[in-house]
C-alpha cells in the first residue's frame, strides 16, 4: 500500500515516542488518500475508513502534531486495509511498551487501544474487570516461536479456565480430584489450531482452518487432485468428466495414499432458544464424493480413503452409505456414529460426558443443567428465565452481564446452559436499530429463519452481503426472499448469488438483479426460473447477461414475446434443439430478429419448426442454412414462405432437396423462381413435378417460362422413361428365366405366395402410410417386395394372352402388370412416384375393365367373385382419385387460411379413403386371390392346371417366355423395330465390340450423338444391360458394335451423318441452318444472325440436348424471322 510520504514519517517516529509535525497540505493529502482507498475498499474495509474519519479526523490538522495515541490509530486503521476481512498485520505495543507488528485473526479491533496487552510476568487478567471491559481483543504469543498474535478476547474461554469447573471463590482451593488430568499424545505434532479453536470457529473459516489443522495432524501437504474418468453405468457411477479434490491427502508411497476427506459441520445451533444437535447429511455432493473414492480406489487399491468428522457427526444415511462402501469414518469428540433408526435423546446425552453447573431459579428450586459451548466463568453469569411469564428482553441493562441461558430440552426437558447470543433466538422482538447495529463479523450468526417479514427490510445492503449460503437457505425456507427490497438484492455479491434461490423471489424482483447477478446465475437457477414462471420477468440487459454456457438451461417456452428479439445473435447460437422445438411450440419463432435467424447452427436447423416462422422471415435464412432443410420441413412451408424465397436462396437448394419435394409442395413455386434454377436443380425434377407444376402455372406462365419448364419435362421424360426400361428389361429377363427354367408346379405355387405376399405389401402400406412413404426404408423394401411378386406372378396372364384365352382379361391384366409391376420396382429405386400417369390413366382403367369381365366370369364361384369384385372397385376408386388430383393441381395453390383448410380438410378425406381402398380392395382381395390359387393344390402335379390367363396377378413383365418367334416350327414373325437412341453422358461413351466392360473399344461416341439400335439388349453375368447399336464416330465413320443401356435414352427426333448432328424435319420445313465450327457456341452463332438466343436454343432443342455442348460439324436452325 502507498500512503502519503509525511505520514510514513510520522508513524515511524511514533515507534520511538516521539511526536511528529503535520505539514501544510497533510490533511488534503490524506483525505484524498481515503478517498482513493473507498473506491476499492470492502464493506468492512469501508466501516473502518469512516470509524477513522470520525475517531482521530479531527485530531489531524496542518501544522499540528501527531500524537502517539493518533499514530497508533493510523497504524490500526491501516491494518484494517491490507490481508483479508479475517486476518491481516496489525500493529501493537506489547508488553514492555515497544511497537511491533503482529498478525490479526478475525475482526479488527477498533484502535490499538482495544488490545489487551498481559503484563510480562504476573498472571493476566481475567477478563471480567470494569477497567478491561473495553478491551475487545487480546494480544498472544506463541509459547514456542514467540510469534506475536492479535485475537478476539472470548471471555470465560481463556486457557486460565478449566473446562468442566464450577466457579468457586478465589479463597477456595479446588480439590485435587476435580481438576482433570490432560492427556497428551506425544507423538502428535504441534497444530496452529486446536481442536475446540476449530469448533469454536465461524465458516468459511472453520472449515479452513479444519482442514489445515487435519494436515498438520497427519502431516499432509495439503489438497490434491486426482482425475476421475466417467463411469454412469456403475454401482457407484460417477456422471461427467472430473476428478476427486482430497482435502488432506498424505502420500506415504508412489502408490499408497492417505486421502483423507475433511467434514467440519457445526455440531450444535440454537432455534428459539433450544438446543438443536445438527448431523452431517448425505446429500447428492458427499454421494459423487464417495462414489469417486470408491472409482479411485478400484483403479489403485494402494489409494485408501478416509473421512474425518471434527465436529458434526455423520447422519445414519451417511454412515450406512461409508460403510456400504467400505470407507473409514474418524469422528472427533464423539464416541458412537448416529444409529439408523434412533431413539430422541437429550442434547447433553448425545454429546457424550456431560458437564453441569448448579443453578437456582427465582423460587430457590436447585437446578443441575448440562453445559454446551463456552462455559461461564461462573453461575452468576447464566440467566435463569422465570417459571411462567415473559423473559427479560436480551438488550435490558439487568441482564447486560449475562453471558449464558437456561433453556430446556425439547424432546426430555433437561436443562441446557447455552451461550447467549442476543437477536439470534426467539426471547425477544428484534428491533429495527438491533439488526442495523449488528456487526458485520457478527451477521453469519444471525438466525434469519426467525426474521419476521417486515424485519427483512431493516438489514443492511452491507449486511445482506455478508449473509451466508445456510441464511439464505433458512430466508427462502421461511418464505421470506420476496421481502428482500431492492437495494438489498442488488447488495448481494454476485459471487453469492448461488446460494439464493432465485425462484423463490417476487416478480417485481425478478428485475432487481444486477447484470452480473445474472452472470453468475447457476443452470439449475435458470431452470427454477422457468418452473416458477418468473423467466417472463427477465428484462433486456438481464437476459443479454447471460452467459452462453448457461442459455441452454433457459425455459424458452415461458418467454414473452416480447423478450425473444432482445436475445444476442451468440445466444441464439447456444440454444439446442429442444429450446427450438419449445419456440415453435410456444408460437415465438416468428419472433426472431433478422440477425437472429441466421445465427441458428446450421446442425439445429433441421430441429428448428420453420413453417412457424413468418414468411418475411424466410428470406434472413442463409445460404448454409437452405441446404441443409430436412424434406419435412419443405413440406410444411406454406405458399407464402416458398413465395418469400429470394434467388441467392433457390441457387444454394440442393437437387436432392428439390427431388425429395412433393408435387403438391413444388407447385407453389413460381415461375420466376423455376427460372432461377440451375441444370443440375431442374434435372432432378421428376416427370410428377413437373406436370403438376406446369398444369398449376399454364396460364400464368410467359412463353420463355413455359419453354423452359417444357425443356426440363422432356428432359425427365426421357430419363424416367429409360429408367423404367431397364427396370422391366431387368424384371422380365429374371421373371422369363424363372418360369422357364422352374417346374410348373414350383411356378404356380410360386405365383399363388405371390398374391398373398402382395396383399400383405398392400395392407402394410395401407395401416401405417407414413413408415411406408416411398422415400422411407420400410416403404423402399415394400415396394421392391412387391414388384418381385409381379416377377413370379405375372407370366402367367402374359401366357393366357398370346395362346388367345380370355383375351380382355389376360391382356388387360398384362397391361396392368407391365406398368404397375415396373413401377413399384423402380419405386423402390428412386423414392418417389414414376410413371404415374402411364399407371393411372392407362394401366388403371385396363384393371377395372379386366376385373369386371373377371367378376363376370368367375360366378358363382365365391372367393373369386368376390375378389373381383373388391378389386373392381378399388381399381375405380384410385382412377377417380387420381381424376380429383389433376383437377385440384389445375387450380391455383390455395392462398388464404380458410381455403388452405378446407384444401387440407378434402386431402386428409381422399388420403382416408385411399388407404382404406388399399388395405380392404386390394389388400385383401389379394389375399383372396391366394387363397383361391393355394386351394387348387398348385404343387401338387396331378392337380396343377395349365395357368389360368384369368387370374390378375399385377405384374409389370412384358417379355413373354413362351414367345412363338422362340418356339421351334411356328410361323417366323419378322424382326422388330428399334428405336433410335442417343448419348447422354457428359463425357462420351465407349462403343465395345462385345457386350461386356472389359471387351475392347471400337471408338468413343460423343456427347448427344444418335445411335441406331440393332438388335435385343444382352445382359453381362454382372446384370449390366448391353444394347447393340451403329452409329457415326468422332471421325465421320460409321461404326457398330455395343454400349451400357444406362447411358443411352430413347430419342426418336433428329438425325445425324458423318459430319454431325441434324434436324431433317427443320430442314423439311425449309429452317435455315449454319454448320457449326470449332469455337463456335449456340449464342455466338445466334448473335451473328440476329437471332434471339433462348428461341435459338428450344429450336434445336430435339437434335442438341445439350446447348453447352455442340460439336464440330453440327447444325445450328435459325428461327424464321432471323436475319443475316
Amino acid at each position: 500500500m502507498t500512503i502519503p510520504a509525511w505520514l510514513a514519517r510520522a508513524v515511524e517516529s511514533s515507534r520511538d515516542g516521539a511526536s511528529s509535525g503535520i505539514p501544510k497540505g497533510g490533511k488534503a493529502s490524506l483525505d484524498k488518500f481515503l478517498s482513493e482507498l473507498q473506491e476499492k475498499a470492502r464493506p468492512d474495509q469501508l466501516a473502518a475508513i469512516e470509524q477513522f474519519k470520525a475517531d482521530f479526523g479531527p485530531s489531524i490538522v496542518d501544522g499540528g502534531f501527531m500524537r502517539q495515541n493518533v499514530a497508533d490509530g493510523v497504524l490500526t486503521f491501516l491494518s484494517s486495509q491490507v490481508g483479508s476481512r479475517r486476518s491481516g498485520p496489525i500493529q501493537i505495543r506489547d508488553e514492555n511498551g515497544q511497537s511491533v507488528t503482529a498478525t490479526r485473526y478475525g475482526p479488527l479491533p477498533r484502535s490499538a487501544d482495544n488490545v489487551y496487552v498481559p503484563p510480562a510476568d504476573g498472571p493476566p487478567a481475567r477478563g471480567d474487570e470494569p477497567e478491561l471491559m473495553h478491551k475487545s481483543h487480546i494480544l498472544f504469543r506463541d509459547p514456542e516461536t514467540g510469534e506475536a498474535y492479535v485475537l478476539p478476547w472470548v471471555r470465560g474461554a481463556s486457557e486460565d479456565h478449566v473446562p468442566g469447573s464450577q466457579a468457586r471463590p478465589d479463597e477456595e482451593a479446588v480439590p485435587p480430584e476435580a481438576t482433570p488430568a490432560r492427556k497428551a499424545i506425544e507423538a502428535a505434532p504441534p497444530t496452529t489450531y486446536s481442536l475446540q479453536q476449530v469448533r469454536n470457529l465461524r465458516q468459511p473459516e472453520k472449515w479452513k482452518a479444519g482442514e489445515l489443522y487435519t494436515r498438520e495432524l497427519n502431516g499432509s501437504t495439503g489438497e490434491a487432485h486426482f482425475p476421475v474418468e466417467a463411469n454412469p453405468s456403475g454401482t457407484y457411477p460417477v456422471f461427467g468428466e472430473g476428478g476427486r479434490y482430497v482435502d488432506a491427502p498424505v502420500f506415504k508411497s508412489q502408490d499408497e495414499i492417505e486421502a483423507i476427506e475433511v467434514k467440519t459441520y457445526h455440531r450444535w445451533t440454537t432455534i428459539n432458544g433450544v438446543a438443536q444437535m445438527r448431523e452431517v447429511p448425505l446429500t447428492a455432493k458427499l454421494q459423487e464424493q464417495i462414489n469417486k473414492d470408491v472409482a479411485l480406489r478400484n483403479e489403485n487399491p494402494g489409494y485408501q480413503p478416509r473421512w474425518v468428522f471434527l465436529d458434526a457427526p455423520p447422519s445414519a444415511e451417511l454412515q450406512q452409505a461409508l460403510d456400504d462402501a467400505r470407507i473409514i469414518g474418524n469422528i472427533f469428540g464423539h464416541n458412537t456414529p448416529a444409529a439408523a433408526a434412533a431413539r430422541p435423546q437429550s442434547a447433553a446425552t448425545e454429546a457424550g460426558q456431560p458437564r453441569t453447573l448448579r443453578l437456582q431459579d427465582e423460587s430457590g428450586k436447585v437446578i443441575i443443567a448440562t453445559m454446551l459451548g463456552t462455559e461461564p466463568t461462573s453461575p452468576e453469569q447464566v440467566y435463569v428465565p422465570p417459571s411462567d411469564g415473559p423473559r427479560t428482553p436480551g438488550d435490558a441493562p439487568e441482564v447486560a452481564d449475562k453471558t449464558h441461558i437456561l433453556v430446556y430440552d425439547p424432546d426430555t426437558g433437561e436443562p441446557v446452559v447455552l451461550p447467549w447470543i442476543r437477536g439470534a433466538s426467539g426471547d425477544r422482538a428484534l428491533t429495527r436499530d438491533g439488526v442495523r447495529a449488528t456487526p458485520l463479523d457478527q451477521v453469519p450468526d444471525l438466525v434469519m429463519g426467525d426474521f419476521q417479514p417486515n424485519q427483512i427490510p431493516w438489514l443492511k445492503r452491507e449486511q445482506v452481503a455478508e449473509l451466508t449460503e445456510q441464511q439464505f437457505r433458512d430466508m427462502d425456507q421461511a418464505g421470506l426472499l420476496p421481502y428482500l427490497t431492492k437495494s438489498q438484492l442488488r447488495g448481494i455479491p454476485k459471487a453469492k448469488i448461488g446460494y439464493v434461490n432465485i425462484a423463490g423471489l417476487g416478480e417485481k424482483q425478478i428485475p432487481w438483479l444486477t447484470e452480473g447477478q445474472i452472470r453468475n446465475a447457476t443452470g439449475q437457477q435458470f431452470q427454477d426460473l422457468g418452473k416458477a414462471g418468473l423467466t417472463p420477468h427477465l428484462t433486456k440487459p438481464q437476459l443479454q447477461a447471460i452467459k452462453g454456457d448457461k442459455v441452454e438451461f433457459v425455459d424458452v417456452s415461458k418467454l414473452d414475446a416480447r423478450q425473444v428479439p432482445w436475445f444476442k445473435s451468440g445466444q441464439v447460437a447456444k440454444f439446442t434443439s429442444p429450446q427450438f422445438e419449445d419456440l415453435g411450440k410456444a408460437g415465438l419463432l416468428n419472433h426472431l430478429t433478422e440477425r437472429q435467424v441466421p445465427a441458428i447452427p446450421e446442425p439445429i436447423v433441421g430441429s428448428v419448426e420453420v413453417a412457424k416462422l413468418d414468411p418475411k422471415q424466410v428470406p434472413w435464412l442463409t445460404g448454409k442454412q437452405i441446404p441443409v432443410l430436412t424434406r419435412d420441413q419443405w413440406g410444411a412451408f406454406t405458399i407464402h414462405h416458398i413465395e418469400a424465397l429470394t434467388q441467392p436462396q433457390i441457387e444454394v437448394v440442393t437437387p436432392k432437396q428439390f427431388e425429395e419435394t412433393s408435387p403438391g409442395q413444388f407447385r407453389k413455386f413460381t415461375p420466376e423462381q423455376f427460372e432461377w434454377m440451375n441444370w443440375d436443380q431442374k434435372n432432378a425434377l421428376s416427370v410428377l413435378q413437373l406436370t403438376t407444376f406446369r398444369a398449376t402455372h399454364k396460364k400464368a406462365m410467359t412463353p420463355d417460362q413455359a419453354t423452359s419448364v417444357d425443356l426440363a419435362l422432356s428432359h425427365a421424360r426421357m430419363r424416367e422413361n429409360a429408367q423404367a426400361l431397364a427396370t422391366f428389361g431387368g424384371m422380365s429377363t429374371t421373371s422369363y428365366m424363372l418360369w422357364s427354367s422352374l417346374p410348373p408346379t414350383w411356378t404356380a405355387t410360386a405365383g399363388a405366395v405371390a398374391f398373398g405376399v402382395r396383399g400383405f405389401v398392400f395392407g402394410a402400406q395401407a395401416i401405417f402410410p407414413g413408415a411406408t412413404a416411398n422415400h422411407k426404408p420400410f416403404g423402399r423394401f415394400l415396394n421392391a417386395l412387391g414388384g418381385a411378386t409381379f416377377i413370379a406372378a405375372a407370366p402367367g396372364a402374359a401366357t393366357g394372352m398370346i395362346q388367345g384365352k380370355d383375351l380382355v382379361v389376360n391382356s388387360t391384366f398384362s397391361l396392368g402388370n407391365i406398368v404397375y409391376g415396373t413401377k413399384s420396382m423402380l419405386q423402390s429405386f428412386t423414392g418417389r412416384p414414376v410413371i404415374r400417369n402411364l399407371a393411372e390413366y392407362l394401366a388403371g382403367p385396363g384393371y377395372v375393365l379386366g376385373c369386371a369381365v373377371y367378376t363376370l366370369h368367375s360366378w358363382p364361384a365365391p372367393i373369386a367373385t368376390v375378389a373381383g369384385t373388391m378389386f373392381t372397385f378399388g381399381c375405380a376408386e384410385f382412377w377417380a382419385s387420381a381424376i380429383r388430383t389433376d383437377r385440384m393441381n389445375r387450380r391455383s395453390v390455395p392462398r388464404t387460411d380458410a381455403d388452405i383448410a378446407a384444401a387440407e380438410k378434402s386431402d386428409k378425406r381422399w388420403a382416408a379413403l385411399d388407404r382404406w381402398t388399399l388395405g380392404i380392395t386390394f389388400g385383401v382381395g389379394m389375399l383372396l386371390f391366394s387363397l383361391d390359387s393355394l386351394l387348387a393344390e398348385p404343387w401338387d402335379p396331378k392337380t396343377t392346371p395349365p395357368p389360368d390367363p384369368k387370374k390378375p396377378d399385377g405384374d409389370g413383365s412384358s417379355k413373354q417366355p413362351d414367345d412363338p418367334s422362340d418356339v421351334p416350327g411356328e410361323p417366323h414373325i419378322p424382326g422388330e423395330d428399334f428405336p433410335q437412341l442417343v448419348v447422354v453422358t457428359d463425357d462420351g461413351l465407349n462403343l465395345r465390340t462385345q457386350p461386356a466392360g472389359d471387351s475392347p473399344v471400337v471408338t468413343v461416341l460423343q456427347p448427344g450423338t444418335f445411335v441406331e439400335q440393332t438388335a435385343k439388349p444382352s445382359t453381362d453375368p454382372s446384370g449390366e444391360a448391353w444394347i447393340p447399336v451403329e452409329g457415326f464416330g468422332p471421325d465421320g465413320k460409321m461404326h457398330g458394335g455395343w454400349v451400357s443401356g444406362d447411358y443411352v435414352e430413347v430419342h426418336p427426333e433428329g438425325s445425324s451423318n458423318s459430319e454431325g448432328r441434324t434436324n431433317p424435319t427443320l430442314e423439311k420445313d425449309g429452317y435455315r441452318w449454319v454448320e457449326v465450327k470449332d469455337g463456335d457456341s449456340i449464342r455466338l452463332i445466334a448473335k451473328a444472325h440476329s437471332a434471339d438466343v433462348a428461341a435459338t436454343v428450344v429450336l434445336n432443342m430435339d437434335h442438341i440436348l445439350s446447348p453447352d455442348m455442340i460439336f464440330s460439324g453440327d447444325r445450328i436452325y435459325l428461327p424464321a424471322n432471323s436475319i443475316g
